[in-house]
């Protein structure tokens, strides 16, 4: 991307300046604005994505919408609670995915590290004593890339520190990187792909770092402040840095991404002349000019020979400004007036038509329809654009999975922990209602799992097994209370029953086994009655036997109990998690 046009023409030759009797037509005037080196193109990506409207539209869309919920695969639920914890709470993976997006759909690269926490310590040479660097008195020198500190416990001064780095794994320091492509160089092998990267250290950065920002000091990795003091840039070691890239031409410097943004700039180029001109035709011709003059007349009565026209002007004059004033006064004139417009007629020259035709082709040129980012798909239309456009982004999906499943080895392999495999769930712009049936047929055939019907529907199966068993803890604890509660109801009418008996009885014994076995069958009868019949009985039960009556209602509620809770356990036991694996 170092030449000018095809086959290594200058501009002079493609304007046909050296003897060409006409101008080549693949050279234009935008043409000299396009940028011809990669970085530039680069710098071109930004300015597009901060003042192209339909550009950012596509790159923010197709960067979120393919980002969907993460699935952890693992026989562990530990490993399963703490991958899900460290990368949904702690590092918010999924944000991170979506600016990951950004910088591919912008600048065709993204380049992805791990930061892994560290302590430092600074340890004195007389003493060994140990300070955490945050909290030393410390001094850094970059030229001889040494501290220098005070000692807190044999009081010397500007002590030269041995410098100590140790792993620090701790879940919420760990930090996703991306870096700007601007400042990535690539040392490339065209014969077996391999290639080495290399970081352009900004000299802000260095600025900071030599005038003793803590900041930059505390954490920086000792070999990027040994990189800044020899004035080098930094090269990354060997699988410390993801290189996500857009596909390109094989020709066109195949270790980089291909911004997919390249074959819009001369289209934006094209808005911007077109918007130029807009803005001169509306400053200049949509405000008309207007002029007061009298109108004129034939013979003796034309006014110019009747009256003086500097005294008409300065009663216009007037009249005009107490008309400002006064909107409802009327104006008064001994001859006829006229008004012309100059101008006035700037929406007539507008190039709206042809303004958004280039829009829709800087769209299009994304490889996006116009449909799918302002709106306006049909039903049949519709789907098939939708399906093309899911289509178009399965390689993108397939390369944020490898980011995922890079970032967790990664993430795993510091803290100690046991990998597991992580993906994003399957990605689907339209609801295949047809397909979603089939597969629920097949899981009441029992030829598909739990797992694959709950992915379906976008259903945290583990989250699910989770709330049932909270659920059914929760009816179970709320049942056994109801119970006990019953039982101490029932006991407190057995005694007021037995009291009444011994008092009507003069003192008899009161047979409480036989009032609850003739209330069960009093209750059985009911429950065949009707509701209104039911009603009439008890009425009438309340009244004959005020003990039995009572007897009679706690029985059938707690008949009515136990039938809701026999179909609330057969209906779990028939739902879908619950189902046939």
């Amino acid at each position: 991307m170092t030449t000018y046009g095809p086959d290594g023409m200058t501009p002079l030759d493609m304007m046909g300046a050296r003897g060409a009797s006409h101008a080549n037509p693949m050279f234009d005037y935008l043409t000299g604005f396009v940028p011809r080196k990669l970085k530039d193109l680069f710098k071109w990506a930004e300015y597009l994505g901060f003042h192209s409207a339909h550009i950012y539209g596509v790159v923010r869309k197709f960067g979120e919408y393919p980002i969907t919920r993460f699935i952890y695969e693992s026989t562990s639920d530990e490993e399963k609670t703490r991958h899900k914890k460290l990368f949904e709470e702690s590092i918010r993976l999924k944000g991170f995915l979506t600016q990951v997006s950004y910088d591919v759909w912008l600048y065709g690269n993204a380049f992805i590290s791990v930061y892994e926490p560290i302590k430092r310590e600074l340890t004195c040479p007389f003493c060994g004593t140990k300070e955490d660097v945050a909290a030393a008195d410390y001094k850094f020198n970059l030229a001889k890339c040494s501290f220098t500190h005070n000692c807190r416990q044999c009081r010397r001064k500007d002590v030269t520190s041995r410098v100590e780095d140790y792993k620090l794994k701790k879940a919420n320091k760990i930090k996703l990187i991306r870096w700007d492509p601007k400042l990535i160089d690539i040392e490339h092998n065209r014969v077996t792909g391999e290639s080495v990267y290399y970081y352009q250290i900004p000299r802000d950065d260095i600025a900071k770092v030599r005038a003793g920002n803590r900041t930059l000091i505390n954490h920086t990795p000792m070999e990027l402040l040994r990189a800044m003091q020899e004035k080098k840039t930094f090269r990354f070691a060997d699988e410390s840095l993801y290189h996500m890239k857009m596909p390109g031409p094989a020709g066109v410097q195949s270790q980089w991404g291909f911004p997919p943004i390249t074959s819009a700039i001369k289209n934006f180029l094209f808005t911007a002349v077109l918007r130029k001109a807009n803005e001169a035709i509306a400053l200049e011709h949509i405000t008309p000019m207007r002029i007061i003059h009298p109108a004129a007349a034939s013979g003796q009565g034309d006014p110019i020979s009747t009256i003086p026209l500097d005294r008409w002007r300065e009663e216009m004059d007037r009249n005009i400004r107490l008309f400002r004033r006064d909107p409802l006064r009327i104006q008064f004139s001994p001859v006829p007036i006229n008004v012309q417009e100059l101008g006035g007629n700037g929406r007539a020259l507008l190039t709206l038509g042809e303004l958004q035709e280039a829009e829709k082709n800087i769209v299009l040129s994304m490889g996006v329809p116009m449909e799918f980012l302002a709106g306006g798909l049909g039903q049949t239309r519709g789907e098939i654009t939708l399906r093309m456009v899911e289509n178009q982004l399965q390689t993108h999906i397939e390369n944020l999975n490898a980011v995922v499943q890079w970032i967790e080895r990664k993430v795993a392999a510091f803290m100690d922990w046991e990998p597991i495999n992580m993906r994003l769930a399957d990605f689907k712009m339209i609801d295949d209602i047809d397909n979603k049936q089939l597969k629920m047929q097949l899981w009441q055939q029992q030829l598909v799992s739990n797992t694959t019907v709950a992915d379906m529907l976008n259903i945290d199966l583990d989250h699910e097994r989770r709330r049932r068993k909270e659920d059914t803890l929760s009816d179970a604890r709320a049942q056994k209370e109801t119970e006990i509660a019953m039982q101490k109801f029932q006991q407190s009418l057995s005694n007021q029953a037995q009291q009444q008996a011994l008092q009507s009885q003069g003192g008899m014994a009161y047979d409480q086994q036989q009032i609850v076995a003739q209330a069960d069958q009093i209750a059985q009868q009911m429950a065949q009655m009707d509701p209104g019949s039911r009603r009439s009985r008890m009425d009438a039960l309340k009244g004959e036997d005020f003990v039995m009556y009572s007897v009679v209602v706690q029985r059938v509620e707690q008949m009515q109990q136990d039938q809701m809770a026999q179909m609330k356990a057969q209906a779990m036991g028939g739902g879908m998690i619950g189902g046939p694996q």
